[in-house]
């Protein structure tokens, strides 16, 4: 999925502010490359009704990962970030005034993937 498509469902979720997450799971390959899930429980805010679902986030060819502090709600958005030619999927880090850049992200987030590809499956 291209980072506008992954962005575009995270636009109509807002960010999965104040969804879930259920779990963050390493998945490592026979060929010894690492991907990361990250199970949400999180509302559609682009529908009508007070729509809520489970949706998966992969991110593929992971090449960094800081996890020390998985939070259970978000209650600052999941951020996607391009860092040209990788992505980052930045959970609940409070950046203030300063950029996303990676080398903030490094210094104040607590739960982030760096990989090579971003994909979102809505389950409904």
């Amino acid at each position: 999925m291209a980072s506008n498509d992954v962005q575009k469902v995270l636009d109509e979720y807002y960010g999965f502010d104040d969804g879930v997450l259920k779990a963050f799971e390493y998945i490592f390959s026979d060929d010894d490359t690492c991907s990361v899930k990250l199970e949400l429980y999180v509302r559609n805010y682009s529908l009508e009704s007070d729509v809520w679902r489970n949706v998966n986030i992969w991110v593929r060819g992971v090449s960094e990962v800081r996890a020390t502090v998985i939070p259970v709600v978000v209650n600052s958005k999941v951020k996607l970030v391009d860092l040209g030619g990788e992505l980052c999927l930045e959970v609940n880090g409070d950046f203030g005034l300063d950029s996303m850049s990676i080398e903030n992200i490094r210094r104040y987030s607590f739960c982030y993937v760096i990989g090579r590809s971003v994909e979102i499956v809505e389950c409904v």
